[in-house]
């Protein structure tokens, strides 16, 4: 539907968008532009000026050669509607207490595959940390405390296999492999991780694993971050324990299925 002045309303431009996003999470592979055109039935402009749109906004993004994939932030919505088990809602009261004991923001990320998705969050009634980070935020297991963590607990092959499916992606670590296999050690010796700008400049985070159970599987992690100037290394490393103790409190109630 048309207004006055000849512009498709904004009724009209949501269905299209979402038409357009269902033909991109249907499809079984990333898709050029030329299909989404084929596959929508509208024009190749309109069809490129909503794609970007929702790539802009993270619900879709596009690949170096393939076209467009899913995006983070649907990717982070899924997770929330139908995560695994119920680790959103249990986590949600630990990460209220975490926010409160500590004043700063406290937030899980679930693992998909090679990268960790903010899946939820509980800000500080004290310090509202104003930064980037958004539901379905999708990093790199190799970048970040709650990737690091995460990656970190892994078995050897599995960590072999997160990192060869990341060597090509730009932008997948902050690190060389020396430094990396360094602070990987560090994690599992300490069973914490630590990070200092480098998902967000100016804001560092310690996050720790959450288990699957009895399993013992890292299936996510939960981290506390804030400003670098507050929450430095030294308040984190004090920190460190009882973030220990939330997370494997939280595991021992946790019965993900393999």
């Amino acid at each position: 539907m048309k207004d006055r002045s000849g512009q498709i309303d904004g009724a009209e431009t949501a269905r299209r968008a979402g038409h357009l996003l269902e033909i991109v999470a249907s499809a079984s592979g990333a898709l050029s532009l030329q299909q989404i055109v084929e596959q929508s039935g509208l024009t190749k402009s309109t069809s490129y000026r909503l794609i970007r749109a929702l790539q802009d906004e993270g619900w879709v993004e596009r690949t170096s050669r393939e076209g467009y994939r899913v995006g983070a932030r649907l990717i982070g919505l899924a997770s929330m509607v139908n995560p695994p088990d119920d680790i959103v809602e249990r986590t949600r009261p630990v990460l209220e207490s975490l926010a409160r004991i500590t004043s700063e923001t406290a937030t899980l990320h679930i693992r998909n595959g090679s990268y960790a998705i903010l899946a939820g969050g509980a800000e500080s009634q004290k310090h509202v940390l104003r930064r980037a980070a958004y539901i379905g935020e999708r990093t790199p297991l190799t970048r970040g405390c709650a990737g690091l963590v995460i990656l970190g607990n892994l078995d050897a092959g599995e960590r072999a296999q997160v990192l060869r499916s990341l060597g090509g992606t730009k932008g997948s670590s902050s690190v060389d492999n020396t430094d990396l296999a360094r602070r990987l050690t560090e994690v599992k010796r300490r069973g914490v991780a630590l990070s200092f700008g480098e998902n967000h400049p100016g804001v560092s985070g310690i996050a720790a694993p959450v288990r699957a159970g009895s399993s013992g599987r890292v299936v996510a992690s939960i981290s506390v971050a804030g400003p670098d100037q507050r929450w430095n290394e030294v308040t984190m490393q004090r920190f460190a324990p009882r973030l220990r103790r939330a997370c494997a409190d939280l595991s021992a109630t946790l019965s993900i299925a393999p």
